[in-house]
């Protein structure tokens, strides 16, 4: 008796995984960043020589006097921001990237996004106050 042979039809559908990687693979080309914070090309100077740059790194970090003593205390904004933001922030991130995988943003629009959440957040934060407050002779 002959056999049969069984005929198997392979179906290949492409439900958009062709588009996922043109997009993925345009990604390593457009090398996404975001800086956050003041950055020494938009410092611009406060007084004299003295640099917005200057003055926000003073308050990130402090200042010592000559003798080593603490001249102005540390009112550390971005650090402290970054950490209390990290779940958030990557939470807005995975959530802007599925929107560029399916093509409801671009990546440059997915940047604008994210940066101007950060941006707004770390100015609510400064216009909270940063602690400790200012000296008597600060305020006067």
């Amino acid at each position: 008796m002959a056999r049969k042979s069984k005929v198997t039809i392979v179906r290949d559908v492409d439900n958009g995984f062709k588009r996922l990687l043109r997009i993925t693979a345009g990604l390593k080309e457009f090398q996404p960043s975001i800086a956050v914070g003041i950055l020494a090309r938009d410092a611009g100077t406060a007084h004299g020589e003295t640099t917005v740059l200057d003055v926000a790194t003073w308050f990130e970090f402090g200042t010592r006097k000559k003798d080593g003593g603490t001249k102005q205390p540390a009112r550390p904004w971005i650090r402290p921001w970054f950490d209390a933001n990290r779940a958030e922030g990557m939470k807005r991130l995975t959530n802007l990237m599925r929107q560029v995988v399916a093509g409801k943003l671009s990546e440059e629009q997915e940047l604008n996004k994210f940066g101007a959440w950060a941006q707004g957040s770390i100015q609510k934060r400064l216009a909270a106050g940063i602690p400790p407050p200012n000296a008597r002779s600060t305020e006067r």
